[in-house]
Parts: structure tokens; sequence; C-alpha cells
């Protein structure tokens, strides 16, 4: 499956053409990563945004002060994190780690920026998923 093809078949990303896609590919890589490689840590600057092509990235908030890992997410094929950190232009919120043997597509903020300003309702999209993840966030600091 091509990269192009890729991108159009990830549900926030819908729509984009083929000149979107060159766009976008001008910033990306396509990067092979072992299983157990974190990808960043909690509080690390937010420099990419990453689309899983094949394989799985745990998504959780280190133990800290004698509490618990917590779950945020188990992500697999065609599904994207990393975009909290670069709408938000904060620190990454949680860690992320390869679950298994992974393939990741890693864009880089231009290429995040390429696709936000050629898109308005890709935006909304992304903005949606930004949100949920969000207020889901806030839940599990809670509890």
């Amino acid at each position: 499956m091509s990269i192009p093809s890729v991108l159009k078949n990830i549900k926030a990303l819908k729509g984009l053409s083929e000149d979107d896609c060159k766009a976008i590919l001008e910033n990306t890589s396509l990067d092979k990563i072992a299983k157990d490689q974190i990808l960043f840590n909690e509080g690390d600057e937010g420099n990419a945004l990453y689309i899983i092509r094949r394989g799985k990235v745990r998504i959780y908030k280190p133990a800290t002060n004698g509490q618990e890992k917590i779950e945020i997410a188990i992500l697999g094929e065609k599904q994207f994190f990393g975009e909290m950190a670069l709408i938000a232009n904060q620190k990454r919120s949680a860690t992320a780690i390869t679950v298994e043997d992974s393939e990741l597509y890693v864009l880089t903020p231009k290429a995040f920026n390429v696709l936000i300003e050629k898109n308005p309702k890709m935006a909304s999209r992304i903005s949606e998923e930004f949100m949920r993840r969000l207020n889901e966030n806030i839940r599990n600091d809670i509890s």
C-alpha cells in the first residue's frame, strides 16, 4: 500500500487530494521501529505526528509518586497519535512505546501544518479527535 493510499484511508485524513498527499509526503518519513522502543516520553517536545502503518503503540502516563502507570490507549494500523502536542504547542502529555515491531509514518510539524492549512475539514476532524483525547486524559487524571 502506498503512502498516499494509507493517508487517504485514515478517517481523519479522508478527502486528501494527490497534491495534498505530495505536499505532506515531502516532510514525512516511514520509520521501522522495533518492539518495546519508546517513541517519546511525557514532557518531551512535540516534534511529530505519527500514523501507524503496521504494528501497535501503547500510550500511557508513567507511574509517579507511588501511583501506578495509567494506560491511555493501544493504537493499531491506520490510527494516529502525537497530534495533541502539535495542536496545543505543548510538551507531550503521555509516553508512547511500540508494543510490537511497527512501521510508522512520521509527519513533521511542517507537514502537519500543510495538512491543516490545505484542508479545513480535516483540521476540524483532527481537532475533534484532539478534544476527545483531551477529555479522556482529564477523566484519567481525575480517577
